[in-house]
């Protein structure tokens, strides 16, 4: 029982440091895209709100690029599933080694402001979890 809380607690600090990453890099509009499987991203041809627009695409850790000799690597991938909701899905080392942790949801867009930027809500194994 102990090990199967730590496995759950190791996920969600990694889902909450890969997600806070993600959402600050993309606040800053600094972030770089990684074609993770040589596909493109679709846009929905509804209209997006502007935060939205701002985080949807592909993002990989320094380690996606070292992945073929066995290196440690996160994958998000942000889809705009409406206006205002995305699907999220992140991928940890899962196409070499033996994967050990993946994420896939929907987030809604709670709101944006200068003191805490973009923030999305979601359910997650019956809490709620902020991205921000």
């Amino acid at each position: 029982m102990i090990t199967s809380f730590s496995c759950y607690l190791r996920f969600f600090a990694a889902l909450s440091l890969t997600a806070s990453t993600l959402f600050a890099l993309s606040g800053c509009n600094n972030a770089t895209k990684a074609d993770m499987d040589n596909h493109s991203v679709t846009q929905p041809t509804a209209t997006l709100s502007p935060a939205v627009k701002v985080i949807v695409g592909d993002y990989a850790s320094e380690g996606y690029a070292k992945r073929a000799q066995g290196s440690d690597w996160i994958g998000v991938m942000v889809k705009a599933v409406g206006d205002k909701q995305i699907d999220i899905k992140i991928r940890a080392r899962s196409d070499v080694k033996k994967p050990t942790c993946h994420f896939d949801g929907k987030a809604t867009l709670m709101g944006q402001d200068d003191a805490h930027g973009i923030i999305f809500q979601s359910k997650v194994n019956d809490s709620t979890a902020f991205f921000q």
